[in-house]
């Protein structure tokens, strides 16, 4: 039995063979709307990460009087987590990729 996703991906893609879907639902054009909304999801992850690391060390370097030394600890953090976690998330797109999206 297929698992959840793949189950939907066959229901939608046979409504859009039968002409109950519009046609930009039919088979593959789905899979790669997925992946271009996959590769906007990391670019707001990668934004977040670093807004979040210099606003909490901004906050720290007010709360605690340590003049701007928190901020660049928090921005350096937010930059190792954006780029670590972007680069998981683009290689498990290529892999999707060039496994068919299977």
């Amino acid at each position: 039995m297929p698992s959840g996703q793949n189950a939907s991906l066959m229901v939608l893609t046979r409504l859009g063979h039968y002409g109950i879907l519009p046609f930009w639902f039919w088979g593959g054009r789905m899979q790669k709307w997925g992946r271009a909304l996959t590769l906007a999801g990391i670019g707001w992850y990668i934004a977040l990460c670093i807004v979040i690391g210099a606003v909490v060390g901004v906050w720290l370097d007010r709360l605690l009087g340590t003049r701007i030394w928190l901020t660049l600890i928090g921005l350096t953090f937010g930059l190792f987590l954006a780029m670590f976690g972007a680069y998981r998330m683009v290689v498990a797109v290529m892999k999707d990729t060039r496994d068919g999206g299977k």
